[in-house]
């Protein structure tokens, strides 16, 4: 996943996924076979949604970055993150939800996937069917966004919801 940088540089966000546990490999070895930059190797802990935390780490931002970026901010846009620094200790840092999608051009493909990599199945389903297909699962994130052009009369309700059936 590519992401943008306030100051107008990209970097990746690479993800592997193991069918077996995943062998170690050393930042400094990465980082040498890499030969272009900074490598950070972090394992997913205790995180039972991948694509909801890499939406919201891609799409967010630090407040002083985006208020940089010229990001107007309100208090609903903000989140505070408790982080673990290197030395073990929590940090409190702040983000603008959704600050950084600003930085990404029209049609780019954020996603991409080595050749042989499996897709998921995508199913296109009624209402009805989708909600029985994941009764068993636990909802986790729902919005409600209206859509209204008063001048073409023009009224649309988008319901996303997010549901989990690792969670109880």
């Amino acid at each position: 996943m590519m992401e943008p940088q306030g100051r107008g540089a990209w970097h990746a966000h690479l993800l592997y996924i193991w069918q077996q546990k995943a062998p170690y490999i050393a930042n400094k070895t990465l980082k040498e076979i890499w030969q272009q930059g900074f490598v950070k190797i972090k394992k997913l802990d205790n995180c039972d949604n991948v694509g909801a935390y890499l939406t919201a780490y891609l799409g967010d931002m630090e407040i002083q970055d985006a208020v940089s970026q010229g990001v107007k901010v309100s208090g609903e846009q903000v989140k505070t993150v408790e982080l673990l620094n290197d030395n073990g200790t929590k940090d409190t840092k702040y983000f603008i939800k959704g600050a950084r999608l600003d930085l990404y051009p029209a049609k780019f493909n954020m996603i991409r996937s080595s050749r042989g990599v499996k897709r998921p199945i995508v199913d296109m389903l009624s209402q009805k069917m989708a909600e029985k297909k994941v009764s068993s699962a636990k909802l986790t994130y729902e919005k409600t966004i209206k859509l209204t052009d008063e001048s073409s009369d023009f009224n649309c309700i988008i319901n996303t919801k997010q549901y989990n059936k690792l969670r109880k």
